[in-house]
């Protein structure tokens, strides 16, 4: 007879809040210290959580927000449990279905406007946790760097001087409100569904986003499939 129990929703036990969260931590390529920095707790409370030992509720608050859960009460509200089976499918899942990039943080204006001139097409967004001016301040910049790497070819080298002072002026506004800018690149083959020619159109993909100072990650996860 199978046993359905573990599909109720239910309180998650110690060895189940365990298991998820080191799921999520390896799906996110993450050490225990990385996550640890990123929930300001101490790395030895992660290694107890993930050992199954108890936890308290702040604890468990501050590990589901670091892991990327919209509820920060997601490990303390009752779900229906997933099996340690059904876990490992889901980070197979999410293996198979995105690539894990190395990231760099973005210093300067030269390196930003040169990095975008090389690229194709962009994938960009920030996080969600920006205050107002410095998500406004990232939003020109990349119509800015979108203008740029469309007519780059017509800048002489005195203008792109130019270019590269202005772009830093924005990188120093996003780090006077402690965050940074994070990229990752990837070349890759597309082919549209629709296009009459199957000719693969190679392009070098920029992934720009941003992190809280103390949080950047030198690990970018994206989707292997690119949305135009």
């Amino acid at each position: 007879m199978t046993n359905t129990n573990e599909t109720l929703p239910r309180q998650l036990t110690p060895k189940e809040v365990a298991l998820l969260v080191r799921t999520l931590r390896e799906a996110h390529q993450w050490t225990q210290a990385t996550l640890a920095e990123i929930a300001k707790v101490t790395e030895r409370t992660v290694q107890r959580v993930e050992a199954g030992d108890p936890s308290d509720l702040h604890t468990r608050r501050a590990l589901a927000t670091a892991l990327g859960c919209e509820d920060p009460d997601a490990f303390n509200r009752k779900m229906a449990i997933p099996t340690e089976d059904e876990a490992r499918r889901l980070k197979e899942e999410f293996e198979r279905d995105h690539l894990i990039l190395d990231a760099a943080e973005m210093k300067t204006g030269r390196q930003l406007a040169t990095l975008f001139e090389s690229g194709t097409m962009d994938m960009s967004t920030p996080t969600d946790d920006m205050p107002e001016k410095a998500a406004r301040d990232f939003a020109v910049l990349l119509d800015y760097l979108r203008d740029y790497r469309d007519i780059a070819d017509e800048y002489g080298e005195v203008q792109k001087l130019d270019v590269y002072a202005e772009v830093q002026q924005y990188i120093d506004a996003i780090s006077a409100a402690e965050f940074l800018i994070m990229a990752a690149t990837r070349r890759a083959k597309l082919v549209g569904e629709q296009w009459e020619n199957k000719t693969p159109w190679e392009v070098n993909l920029v992934y720009l986003t941003t992190a809280a100072k103390g949080r950047e990650q030198l690990k970018m996860a994206v989707p292997r499939r690119v949305q135009l």
